[in-house]
């Protein structure tokens, strides 16, 4: 890891302990944000707002639902907890790491 990209580990690394608690030590490029961390909904939002703005990331091309989601309740989310199957792809600290050294974020 280069030196810039150490550095913006350690912010979103502590970005992530400021916001959760989630022990800095457990934290790591391979760290998924909603399965291990259990960032979702709108403290996910709020984290990729915060992090977007501090790192000035084009947020265009990320879509919320692939990775999230969305507050509020619906009997039809129950189907995937109870079935413990989870649709949505994994958002790793990795991707964000990404997304603030080019300020933007990749499709896929």
């Amino acid at each position: 890891m280069t030196q810039d990209k150490e550095i913006v580990f350690f912010d979103i690394v502590s970005m992530v302990y400021n916001r959760t608690g989630y022990k800095l030590k457990d934290i790591g490029l391979g760290t998924r944000v909603y399965k291990d961390m259990k960032i979702d909904g709108d403290d996910a939002m709020e984290f990729l707002f915060e992090l977007s703005s501090k790192y000035n990331i084009d947020m265009g091309e990320f879509q919320f639902e692939d990775y999230f989601e969305k507050e509020g309740f619906s009997p039809l989310r129950l189907l995937p907890i109870l079935s413990g199957i989870r649709k949505h792809k994994d958002l790793l600290v990795s991707d964000l790491v990404d997304a603030a050294m080019e300020g933007r974020w990749k499709k896929g």
